[in-house]
């Protein structure tokens, strides 16, 4: 892939997730929009990550970037961005709204004593934001920010 036309479709992908948040939970983190009702990754502590292909097929056939591609460009948009190994990629074509529903019920969240896995330096990210945040939920483009991916 050309990198002009990666840097464009990294761009349309980080304006179309905009409005989304990082919900840590246990093994998982997950991408998802505020209300829980829309999922686009989940990304598992054994460095698996699973996209939407409901929401990401469309978005991506547009630029006309294959089934192949598609895994392995959201590979490298996610390694980039969130800052996390990842060692495989699944697609899942189904709604796992759902599980996040359950999530908010059975809350099992992330701190600098229990990361379930995950990288000192995100948890540590993700715990900070949520202290500024009156909400205590974790905007991804506060998280690109904290990176030095805004």
């Amino acid at each position: 892939m050309d990198d002009r036309f990666f840097k464009f479709v990294n761009l349309r992908i980080k304006e179309s997730l905009n409005n989304a948040i990082l919900h840590d939970h246990g093994n998982s983190l997950w991408v998802c929009t505020p209300e829980f009702d829309n999922w686009y990754f989940e990304y598992q502590n054994n460095q698996s990550l699973t996209f939407n292909s409901i929401y990401f097929d469309p978005v991506l056939e547009l630029f006309s970037i294959s089934k192949n591609e598609k895994s392995k460009f959201l590979k490298e948009w996610f390694e980039k961005h969130i800052k996390l190994h990842v060692r495989s990629v699944s697609r899942r074509n189904s709604d796992l709204s759902y599980l996040l529903m359950e999530h908010r019920k059975k809350e099992k969240k992330w701190d600098l004593k229990d990361r379930y896995g995950f990288p000192y330096d995100t948890v540590k990210n993700i715990v900070e934001i949520k202290k500024k945040d009156k909400k205590k939920i974790v905007l991804l483009e506060k998280f690109l920010e904290k990176n030095n991916y805004s």
